[in-house]
């Protein structure tokens, strides 16, 4: 057994550098984990295994991950020796992405404390999770936050506010220009500290909002933000677009969309919200969002593959039925597969729209593309 753990050593020190041992020596190194009869060293080689399986791009590993996550858990393994931070939450990171055994995985997080994940993972077990995009909400835990007696107005102004302007190296000043623009210098600081010392009580971990040099940050190891999230996907995808060989990344573009739109439920706080210091945040969001699904949607239609196009046209109206240029598009997408008369409907749907809301009718393009189909009926 002492042999089979040095070898596990060694293996594990070479697959950190990329490098693994001889066919010949890995077989050695397995025939001693069988004879040890140690079930953790059958965790731990096993999870060896998958590791180089992994950075090789074989088919079988994911499912060999979930095998041996289970395995783990069933034995009660809550520490891995041998098993580096940085490996454990690669693996930890795979298994919840590619939703295998990822209650297993989310318990080695917690009890491993592992950080350093990326902000796009929402399955990630985070300690505080914060939704604004079309909603409010705080999880502990992926446990809603449940406010006793009393709600803490305040104190969640004091959050939203931090992540209206961007949650990293926010200055103080702005956070009691925002919140308390009429106090004066000292009141308004008072009452800053006063609604901090109630929000870190609200959170339970004082590190989650750390003040230093008058600026104040969001501790992004432990706290997840589906805004940070959305932007980071969306930055991915526009990288995904540009290249030339885009036509050979389809499941990870489609993966990546439906990733960022299922995070964009609605705009930054909702419609409800007009304090001044969440109108810049959620104009800049609605904005991304717009872009991506024209992007994706024109990365379809000049693939012929118009449905696909549909599809995204769609849900931006689903989201904000006062734009557009959905509304153009959609026209064009259904006049190009021949269906001349949803594509009338689609037309009427937004006269109707831009009628009520704003005492207009549609712009000269829209009304180009329909007139452009209505002349081979």
């Amino acid at each position: 057994m002492l042999e089979g753990f040095c070898h596990l050593a060694v293996r594990q020190i070479l697959l950190e550098q990329e490098q693994d041992m001889s066919r010949r020596q890995i077989e050695h190194f397995h025939n001693q984990v069988q004879a040890s009869g140690s079930r953790l060293l059958q965790c731990l080689a096993s999870l060896m295994d998958v590791q180089k399986g992994l950075c090789q791009a074989e088919d079988a590993s994911t499912r060999k991950l979930g095998e041996t996550l289970r395995m783990i858990e069933g034995h009660g393994y809550a520490n891995l020796p041998w098993c580096t931070e940085r490996s454990l939450r690669r693996l930890c990171e795979t298994a919840i992405r590619e939703d295998v055994a990822r209650e297993h995985a989310c318990k080695l997080v917690r009890r491993n404390h592992l950080t350093g994940n990326p902000v796009e993972l929402e399955a990630w077990p985070h300690y505080l999770k914060i939704y604004t995009l079309g909603r409010f909400s705080i999880l502990l835990n992926d446990e809603p936050v449940r406010f006793v007696g009393k709600p803490q107005r305040r104190p969640i102004d004091l959050l939203k506010a931090l992540v209206a302007l961007g949650g990293r190296d926010v200055g103080v000043e702005r956070l009691c220009e925002a919140l308390w623009p009429d106090a004066d210098g000292d009141a308004a600081h008072h009452a800053f500290e006063t609604a901090l010392y109630r929000l870190r009580k609200l959170l339970g971990r004082n590190h989650l909002i750390c003040v230093q040099g008058g600026n104040v940050t969001l501790d992004n190891r432990d706290c997840w933000i589906d805004t940070w999230a959305f932007e980071r996907l969306s930055g991915r995808i526009d990288r995904l677009l540009k290249r030339e060989d885009a036509h050979e990344q389809d499941m990870q573009l489609k993966r990546l969309a439906g990733q960022a739109l299922s995070l964009y439920k609605g705009h930054f706080l909702g419609d409800c919200d007009t304090e001044a210091w969440s109108v810049v945040l959620r104009e800049k969001l609605r904005g991304k969002f717009v872009r991506l699904l024209l992007s994706l949607g024109r990365f379809w239609e000049e693939r012929r593959r118009f449905d696909e196009a549909i599809l995204y046209y769609e849900r931006g109206l689903e989201t904000d039925h006062l734009i557009e240029v959905f509304y153009e598009r959609l026209i064009i997408c259904y006049g190009e597969t021949g269906r001349i008369a949803e594509a009338m409907n689609v037309y009427r749907r937004c006269q109707r729209v831009l009628s009520i809301v704003f005492g207009i009718q549609p712009s000269e393009q829209t009304v180009a593309a329909i007139r452009r189909f209505m002349r081979h009926q």
